[in-house]
């Protein structure tokens, strides 16, 4: 995955020799749970997340947090990923202006379709999707809670594996917009499992 270039960037006291993910979401809480709990796991990566604030959370929006975050951390001591984790639930063609600024930088964007619940979804072992509307957000939130009990920021991470595998296997897309019913997370959860796999493996011993 590209890294950004810290060339730009004037450096003072390092971090540490480590992978550096910013991850900007576009919600406030879920998101950033989900993603800190990595942080926390072992010394070889670090993450930054860029929770979307006041209630702004459209893609055009992101892209301000996405720069003020990277100019917070341009002292930190690492190679940087930038990922953006957004929905296709409300935003439309606001989402094809972040993919053109997004291929002007070496930054990533992974998108999930309606909601981020589809990605929570996939770390089931039976992750079936809710049995009607699919392109609706809330039915899949309503789905994740009831079928599993909801997102549980404690645990739920340590099946990034099996998300992984049915993410991936399960996935389809029109352009680079995923079909209803399947997210993009994967491509960001294979690089974080890359830096954690051990320490996740932990868990099941």
């Amino acid at each position: 995955m590209p890294l950004l270039n810290k060339r730009e960037y004037l450096k003072k006291e390092p971090w540490k020799d480590a992978t550096i993910f910013i991850v900007v979401c576009e919600g406030s809480h879920k998101e950033p749970e989900y993603f800190n709990f990595f942080h926390l796991l072992t010394k070889k990566i670090k993450i930054v997340t860029v929770p979307s604030e006041d209630g702004k959370s459209s893609p055009k929006h992101l892209i301000p947090n996405a720069n003020k975050a990277i100019s917070n951390h341009n002292s930190d001591d690492g190679d940087f990923e930038l990922w953006f984790v957004i929905d296709v639930d409300r935003w439309g063609g606001q989402i094809h202006e972040l993919q053109k600024e997004v291929a002007q930088k070496e930054w990533n964007v992974v998108i999930s379709n309606p909601c981020f619940e589809v990605w929570l979804n996939d770390h089931f072992e039976n992750s079936t999707p809710p049995e009607n509307n699919i392109e609706q957000c809330k039915n899949w939130k309503i789905h994740v809670h009831e079928r599993y009990g909801g997102f549980d920021h404690t645990q739920h991470q340590t099946y990034l594996k099996r998300a992984i595998k049915n993410s991936e296997n399960n996935y389809s897309e029109n352009g680079y917009m995923p079909d209803a019913g399947k997210t993009q997370i994967f491509r960001l959860g294979l690089r974080l499992f890359e830096l954690t796999k051990l320490e996740l493996e932990k868990y099941f011993k």
